[in-house]
């Protein structure tokens, strides 16, 4: 429970009730540097799974039970006032590149991880203290965390600092990590470390149309980053951003010039760029169908994105009067994906059926989702870590 505040008595039994019995039963020894701990053994005084090794900016080793609780020096009964059992859930030290597409859909809910993936690696839920286990109970299939050992509230750290991705299906509601829904009196805290970087995957770029005039294929979607569904503070000395569109496919288009000659040409359009996240946006394919001439007949491929920036658009070639039409590059944080380039045929005479429509770019998913007005109104995020290319906030259910 969360510990009487100030004007009611405060107990040990309540203390110990909701931070569980260190060894000695004092109260000094829930310091996390007091001496009685430090012994040839265990130098540090540091229990196993009391916190993580890595990232909460540098200071992990050496968390407080919770704020304002002290760490050395003297330490009172009235530090406890109102004080919660903090509890860290580990997305900083899995698998590198950790993404939903890689993995799966539960795994990527804080809910989930926080009472399944405990069971099967207790050291991917760290409790503050190391006195005790974190408190049991059942989820649902929508990630609804219930529990009859909330005593009436805990503080939830969801700590990123590592590379965690999403889903690569075009689906802008589709988040890479959510949190679930925590029982009530939670203290929930989304935490991206200096290492975190939390995104929405590419979209991928549009195939580009033939010579004979066939439509290029748009891009596709990025998808989101994080998905709220319990109001949350969120912090980020990392990068929360959204997966970005991918460009659309360049058009092509074919050219008789001349009645005095049976020879005409053909150019078919360039591929869309893929666009930026994890995983990345592949490139779209080169059109097909080009025919006559020399130099680039029919139009190359365009280029994959990576983490951090869309992929190149796909050139296309240009011959007597038949000039396909390049891909749209994919989208990133410094520039929005493009629409395919429309090809071109200089005279009437002929073929036309061409040029082909070129395609559209992909829309930027979203740095954050919302699940409803309410959850938004009543979190606390820092819009300038989330706000413009970054892909901003969005509110409306998502997967």
């Amino acid at each position: 429970m969360t510990l009487p505040g100030i004007g009611n008595s405060i107990s040990f039994g309540q203390i110990e009730a909701e931070f569980g019995q260190n060894p000695g039963r004092s109260l000094g020894q829930y310091r996390r540097q007091d001496p009685s701990r430090i012994t040839a053994q265990n130098p540090t005084g540091i229990l196993s799974n009391s916190s993580p090794s890595t990232g909460l900016e540098n200071s992990a080793l050496n968390l407080p039970l919770d704020d304002g609780i002290p760490n050395s020096g003297e330490i009172k009964f009235s530090q406890f006032r109102g004080k919660q059992l903090n509890v860290i859930v580990d997305y900083y030290n899995d698998r590198e590149n950790l993404n939903k597409q890689d993995t799966n859909d539960f795994t990527m809910a804080a809910t989930y991880r926080y009472l399944n993936q405990f069971r099967e690696n207790p050291s991917r839920v760290k409790v503050v203290g190391g006195f005790r286990q974190r408190p049991e109970g059942s989820l649902n299939s929508d990630f609804v965390l219930s529990s009859s050992e909330w005593q009436g509230g805990k503080k939830i750290i969801v700590h990123v600092n590592q590379t965690v991705g999403g889903k690569k299906d075009g689906d802008v509601t589709d988040v890479a990590l959510r949190t679930g829904v925590w029982p009530t009196g939670t203290n929930l805290s989304v935490d991206v470390g200096p290492s975190g970087y939390l995104t929405g995957a590419g979209g991928d770029g549009g195939g580009a149309g033939s010579a004979g005039g066939s439509r290029a294929d748009d891009g596709g979607n990025g998808t989101s980053a994080l998905g709220i569904e319990y109001p949350a503070t969120v912090s980020s000395v990392g990068v929360i951003r959204c997966g970005y569109g991918g460009g659309g496919g360049g058009s092509g288009a074919s050219n008789d010039p001349s009645d005095k000659s049976t020879t005409d040409f053909g150019r078919s359009g360039g591929g869309g760029g893929g666009g930026a996240g994890l995983p990345a946006g592949a490139g779209g394919a080169g059109g097909v169908g080009g025919f006559s001439g020399s130099g680039l007949i029919n139009g190359e491929a365009g280029d994959d994105g990576s983490l951090s920036a869309g992929g190149d658009p796909g050139e296309a070639g240009a011959q007597r009067g038949a000039t396909g039409g390049k891909g749209g590059a994919g989208g990133d944080f410094e520039a929005a994906a493009e629409d395919g380039v429309e090809g071109d045929r200089a005279d009437d005479r002929a073929y036309r059926n061409t040029p082909g429509i070129p395609g559209i770019k992909g829309s930027d998913g979203k740095a954050i989702y919302f699940s409803s007005s309410s959850v938004a109104n009543s979190s606390d995020i820092d819009a300038a870590n989330v706000g413009g290319r970054n892909g901003g906030t969005a509110t409306g259910s998502f997967n």
